[in-house]
């Protein structure tokens, strides 16, 4: 059997992201069956931080308290310093190129210093 893949491209560094998708005050903006989420403690989401969640399933709404028993958090790094990483995408956004290799990903063969300078200006 094939499997199934999609993907989306989101313009936040995976930090972002996972912070975002892990703070229950935002579940309801992205998870359609979602009434209400909200944290029992504050801070950010470890082993044994509980929610509670209430979630509309059919006509109903359906409240639970769930416990995090696990946490493993993988982003993906190609940096230890992602301050620097950034200081030097904004050097690379003040001058004019065509193409842009780099280690990892495909390179970008037209407009590459545009794409630099959109990037650079949303960091």
């Amino acid at each position: 059997m094939a499997a199934i893949v999609h993907s989306v491209d989101i313009g936040r560094r995976p930090d972002e992201v996972f912070a975002y998708v892990t703070d229950p005050s935002k579940f309801t903006e992205w998870q359609a069956a979602v009434v209400s989420a909200s944290a029992e403690s504050d801070g950010p989401l470890q082993q044994g931080s509980r929610m509670v969640m209430t979630r509309r399933m059919g006509k109903r709404d359906q409240t639970m308290t769930a416990e995090l028993t696990d946490v493993v958090v993988s982003l993906p790094r190609f940096t230890s310093d992602l301050a620097q990483a950034d200081e030097s995408v904004k050097k690379m956004a003040n001058f004019q190129f065509d193409t842009v290799v780099f280690g990892h990903g495909d390179p970008i063969v037209v407009g590459a210093d545009a794409a630099v300078a959109a990037l650079a200006a949303s960091l």
